[in-house]
């Protein structure tokens, strides 16, 4: 099996999945972290997808978030076949994409194909290079 690859070639089969390899190496995280903390008293709800891992823990990184705050307000799912629970949430975090986006001070935040191609109307996006890694949809912050 001898294939040539010029960089064209390579490109035309890679640069497609830049951004999927990225989100599995956790990118853009920090990024999140500062759109969080300009943000933090406009929202009363971030819910945050897990697809690719458990994205608690880089919050609590780089949000700099107290673990004696933490360890007491944090909330688990119950244990699998294995004994390991999950982090469902802490603070106003929840880790799931299932948000009512219509409920007031609501943030959903996830990767671009968590959301329909009506739903990135309007949507915030976080980039890492030129690579957009999360979608932040925000809920109205008022109400009238």
């Amino acid at each position: 099996m001898n294939q040539n690859w010029d960089s064209q070639t390579f490109s035309l089969n890679h640069y497609q999945s830049r951004a999927i390899v990225l989100r599995e190496w956790q990118a853009g995280y920090k990024e999140l972290a500062d759109y969080i903390r300009v943000n933090y008293n406009n929202y009363d709800k971030f819910y945050i997808t897990k697809k690719n891992g458990q994205p608690y823990i880089f919050l609590l990184f780089y949000l700099q978030y107290p673990p004696e705050k933490y360890q007491q307000i944090a909330k688990f799912s119950p244990p699998d076949e294995y004994g390991f629970g999950q982090v469902d949430s802490f603070d106003k975090f929840i880790f799931s994409m299932n948000s009512d986006i219509k409920t007031k001070k609501t943030v959903l935040i996830g990767y671009p194909d968590d959301f329909s191609e009506t739903e990135k109307i309007g949507t915030k996006k976080i980039k890492v290079g030129t690579e957009e890694i999360f979608y932040i949809k925000e809920s109205a912050i008022t109400t009238l």
